[in-house]
């Protein structure tokens, strides 16, 4: 049997309509229509999408013509673009104009003028303005909130494991932080186990054509995915604004206008390399070994990830030694303020240093200052605030490599970790030993070292991996002002566990850190508004200049 495949070709047009029926009143057509229901009616930009399906050709190779069919969808797009359907359109003088309608339309359309309409498979019509556009907000919120429900989990999570290794650390007298770090790290080797059986194999295999498993014939489709829509910015260079097109006299004959914002699309990570290799120049197969020919992940992960990573946590089972959980996270929490700094200290086109965010900072530093000045031990405070700037490090340098390379494969990552804690943390293990700063003997009993592993896969194997998800689901101030419900959870926690209450200098130096925090949230918020509205000015602003901005049509003028 001749292997089956699938075709897709895309167009667009556009049209106006106006959703009405003879069969309602007046004042039902206002009712279920709404404002699509406007006697004036309206415009949309639709797209067209249509897919073919059939077995290959053996003398042509071809499932269908492709240039046949462009010609086909043209006969179909002459009848709606530009055109007023309910008026021009014999189809929808008796039908309402909806895009299922359009859709019905298209399709009969086409398959009245196709040569071969037993290959036509599918196809879509919608509005491009509206529709996609609410399907991807609706998509963002899902995501985003999705991120912030597993934000609280992680506190939880993260909450437990702090109270245990706080158990063991005191009730246990096992006060090894560094042993403790390196015991959780290396459980992270499982992910590379994970990322070795399941996803390694795949990544470099150029896989085009994917079996359907089809019980009459064997079927192959073609596989390609879109590309993901990451956002919008801001073009600052007036020169990317307008240009001018000159006449053959040296007088401005017409402006071009062109969009202050431009859109970024992401290629699919799953793709991504394969593409980059497909634009390289050829050249022989080389044995010689490059550092810059080593992925570029393995070497942030390395070189940025781990050593954050292993800081964060080894400064903060310090602090633990040292204070309680309440204490450290009321001071740990204070990463959202150092995120806010470093996007201040490395602007955006939307980040820039104003007196509103250096005060934000102060307040931030000021109760952290009141915590440590009522702390049993400076040294509890002083490792906890080092967690908490390399905690902001860490957030802020994953964002940035995620917003520059695209997304991370978290198992990689994450076995990275382990393997290099085991190879680095080994060694160190004696060095300490040797140098009389953390005694590797005797080893853990039973006890101790089976609350290690259990606070290991609360607080890193399963905490630690799902932060990872959720901050790249969240925006970096997001994910570090999550840290707040750890203060309310580390009071509640301390009090039920230990029996110690918060304190009134507790209570008090909380309210500037979460202040700060909430000053961040607003900041952030307030700044995508005003960007919002900076558009909208600009919009009303072109609209009212006496010269009336147009696109040079390509077919005039190329």
């Amino acid at each position: 049997m001749a292997p089956t495949v699938t075709l897709e070709r895309v167009e667009t047009f556009s049209a106006a309509h106006r959703l009405n029926t003879s069969n309602l009143s007046k004042e039902e057509n206002a009712k279920v229509f709404g404002k699509c229901n406007h006697v004036n009616g309206h415009g949309h930009n639709y797209v067209w999408k249509v897919k073919l399906r059939g077995p290959v050709d053996k003398t042509t190779g071809m499932v269908y013509d492709l240039a046949l069919l462009k010609k086909e969808m043209a006969i179909v797009l002459d009848t709606v673009d530009h055109r007023n359907l309910d008026v021009d359109v014999e189809f929808f003088k008796e039908r309402v104009s909806t895009s299922e309608n359009v859709a019905v339309y298209l399709y009969e359309k086409l398959k009245s003028v196709m040569s071969q309409p037993e290959v036509l498979y599918k196809h879509f019509a919608y509005w491009m303005t509206s529709n996609i556009k609410s399907e991807e907000s609706a998509k963002c919120l899902d995501r985003r909130t999705l991120g912030i429900c597993l934000l609280l989990i992680v506190n939880i999570l993260w909450v437990l494991s702090s109270e245990l290794t706080r158990y063991i650390f005191v009730d246990e007298e096992f006060r090894r932080p560094f042993f403790s770090v390196y015991v959780k790290s290396c459980t992270l080797i499982i992910y590379m186990v994970r990322y070795l059986i399941f996803e390694a194999h795949d990544e470099n295999s150029y896989t085009t054509l994917v079996n359907d498993n089809t019980s009459d014939t064997e079927s192959f489709e073609l596989s390609c995915e879109s590309l993901h829509l990451e956002g919008f910015e801001t073009v600052t260079e007036d020169s990317d604004i307008e240009s001018y097109y000159e006449g053959e006299n040296g007088k401005r004959k017409r402006r071009i206008r062109f969009s202050d914002r431009k859109e970024i699309r992401r290629m699919p990570s799953s793709t991504a390399e394969e593409q980059r290799r497909a634009r390289l120049p050829y050249r022989h197969p080389s044995l010689e070994c490059h550092i810059h020919q080593f992925p570029r992940h393995i070497k942030y992960t390395i070189f940025i990830f781990a050593p954050l990573w292993m800081l964060c946590s080894f400064t903060y089972q310090v602090a633990l030694v040292f204070t309680s959980v309440s204490s450290l996270n009321l001071i740990s929490s204070s990463s959202s303020v150092f995120v806010l700094a470093f996007a201040i200290c490395f602007p955006s086109s939307h980040n820039r240093f104003t007196l509103y965010k250096c005060l934000l900072v102060a307040m931030n530093i000021a109760g952290v200052l009141l915590v440590s000045h009522y702390m049993p031990s400076l040294l509890g405070a002083f490792f906890a605030q080092i967690s908490s700037v390399s905690y902001a490090v860490y957030l802020f340098a994953f964002n940035n490599f995620e917003d520059q390379y695209g997304k991370m494969n978290i198992n990689l990552m994450f076995g990275s970790i382990g393997l290099l804690s085991l190879i680095v943390g080994t060694p160190m293990l004696n060095i300490l030993d040797w140098l009389q700063v953390e005694k590797l003997y005797p080893l853990p009993n039973g006890t101790q070292l089976s609350s290690i592993l259990l606070s290991a896969l609360i607080g890193t194997l399963i905490a630690d991996y799902l932060w990872l998800l959720a901050a790249g689901m969240c925006d970096p101030l997001t994910a570090s002002l999550s840290l707040t419900v750890s203060i309310p959870l580390s009071f509640a926690a301390d009090t039920i566990l230990r029996n110690k209450p918060p304190t009134v200098s507790q209570l008090i130096a909380s309210i500037p850190i979460i202040l700060a925090f909430i000053g961040a949230a607003y900041s952030q918020n307030r700044g995508q508004i005003t960007i919002r509205g900076s558009n909208l000015r600009i919009s009303k602003n072109g609209n009212r200049r006496e010269d009336n901005e147009q696109l040079i049509d390509q077919d005039d003028e190329l």
